[in-house]
This record gives C-alpha cells, structure tokens and sequence, in this order.
C-alpha cells in the first residue's frame, strides 16, 4: 500500500511515462515537440500561456473508492482506496495549428489505450507503492456539466481536452503509525497445595 505522498506520485509517474514514451516515439513517427506538465490548481486557473507546446495533466478530483469502501462501525480496517480524476489538456503555441494539438492528443490516447496501467516498475518511489501494486488508467469522460463548470471557475477560454481516470490509490497507514499493541500476561498456578490441612 502507498503512503501520503502517493497521489502527487503518481501524478509525476504518469507525466514521466508520458514525456519518455512520446520522445522514444516522436523521431520515428514525426511527432511535435510537446512537455508534459502537472499543473497546480493556480496555474491552470491562470493567465498564462505556454511557449511549447505542451499537454498539461490536471488533477481536478479525488474521489473514494467505492468497492474499497470500509463498511464497518467501528475503526477503520483497511486502506482508503481513491480514484483519481484528470483533464488532459493540450495547448498549442502561439502560431501552431488545430492538426498539432489534435496529434498530440491522439498520440497520447491511443498509448494509454495500449498501456492501461502502471505498475510497480513505473511508479514514482516517492509514493511508498508495495511491488505488486498497479494503477489503471481508464479513459473518462467528464460530463458537459462538469466540463463547463470547470473552464468557466478557471475563466479561460476552452481548450481541446479529455478525462482520465486513475484508480485505485491505496493509502495506508506505515505499521510505526498505529497505536501500539497491548499485552496483558497471565499466569496460572495450582493452589492446591496451599489448601491442604
């Protein structure tokens, strides 16, 4: 299981196998030059615009698991399970055309169809991830309601974009972190003897 620091992890392990896959790929295919960034929730709601071309990834919900939700009454027994939700989005430099944008996006959705998760191989250290954990990556569609809400909260003008889903992000607590066992020992002895006249 992965500790805090997973889903910032994360978030760098995909823009990582991103930015390394595109440019194995980019010489053979004739690929734009395109970066790959994680954007802050401040940056994206910014005015600023991007001198390369670059798909930006944007983590812009957390939710819970719900086939990893506890169901209990008392404490909690297991990991938190998170699905993570990301806008893709593509800004092109200034001058570059709709083909440019529309490329990159395409390159980037056909190599996440065709490498639908990360392993233990491609996860960032950071996280904490145990070395048989994976994390699928599964196209998501935003509805027009969100989509919405979200570009006019940024108050930026729409770009070309599309949702990814990762999940599941399992946090748990490192055993140091738990309270401590509490043992009481018995013993028992026969007091027969004392008993006897």
């Amino acid at each position: 299981m992965a500790n805090h620091l997973a889903i910032h992890a994360l978030s760098a392990s995909l823009r990582d196998f991103l930015q390394q896959s595109y440019e194995a790929a980019a010489g053979e295919l004739s690929l734009p030059a395109c970066q790959f960034e994680v954007l802050p929730a401040w940056k994206f709601a910014g005015t600023e615009t991007f001198s390369e071309n670059t798909l930006t990834l944007y983590l812009y919900r957390v939710s819970t698991n719900h086939h990893l939700r506890n169901v209990r009454r008392g404490p909690p027994a297991g990991p938190l399970g998170l699905d993570l939700h990301y806008l893709l989005t593509v800004w092109g430099k200034d001058g570059e055309t709709a083909a440019t944008e529309q490329t990159i996006l395409g390159w980037v959705l056909r190599e996440l169809h065709y490498h639908p998760w990360l392993d233990a191989s491609l996860l960032n250290a950071e996280g904490g991830w145990a070395a048989d954990e994976t994390v699928a990556l599964l196209p998501a569609d935003p509805s027009a309601e969100d989509l919405v809400r979200l570009w006019d909260a940024v108050n930026r003008p729409y770009r070309l974009s599309c949702g990814l889903l990762a999940r599941v992000v399992r946090l748990a607590k490192p055993d140091a972190e738990f309270a401590p066992v509490v043992a009481t020992r018995l013993t028992f002895t026969d007091d027969l003897q004392e008993r006897q006249p």
